[in-house]
């Protein structure tokens, strides 16, 4: 709850979730595919319970703290430092000139419209013609204490969200 700009979700995400968002992910054949927000890595488990030999995973981190920690529980999984904006050329920086999968779990209700724009335009420069895209839409905390309605992070009246 500290590094709400940082961090979009208060638990990791479940292995349920991980399957879900991994099935875009090629199962035969060489292929790269880029996490975006990889966090402690749950999905990243089910992206590469997916992947065929060959095949090259990297995950985009914006932060060095969330960078290192899958640098350290992860070596099979190539943590790049940078902003998933950047996603149209920081592939190239590994030595990739194109990207199969995007698997993202990044907070988007978080990011205003123009910075979510940016962000899918470099996804869209990333993938190659016939990749895929998915993401799980998240929604921080309520900010209203106390019970009744109230606007969640992401704008919507709620009771729960």
């Amino acid at each position: 709850m500290r590094r709400q700009r940082v961090v979009g979700a208060i638990a990791p995400s479940s292995p349920a979730l991980g399957r879900a968002l991994s099935a875009v992910v090629p199962a035969l054949g060489p292929s790269v595919v880029v996490e975006l927000g990889a966090g402690t890595g749950p999905v990243s488990e089910a992206i590469r319970a997916r992947l065929a030999p060959g095949s090259r995973q990297l995950a985009v981190e914006i932060d060095p703290g969330m960078a290192a920690h899958p640098r350290r529980t992860k070596p099979w999984m190539e943590t790049i430092e940078g902003d998933a904006a950047d996603l149209g050329e920081l592939p190239a920086g590994a030595g990739v000139d194109r990207v199969d999968a995007v698997v993202s779990t990044l907070p988007w209700s978080l990011f205003p419209g123009e910075r979510q724009e940016r962000i899918l335009a470099g996804v869209g420069r990333a993938l190659a013609p016939s990749g895929a895209f998915t993401t799980s839409p998240t929604c921080p905390p309520c900010r209203s204490p106390g019970p009744g309605p109230r606007a969640c992070g992401c704008g919507r009246p709620s009771t729960r969200c």
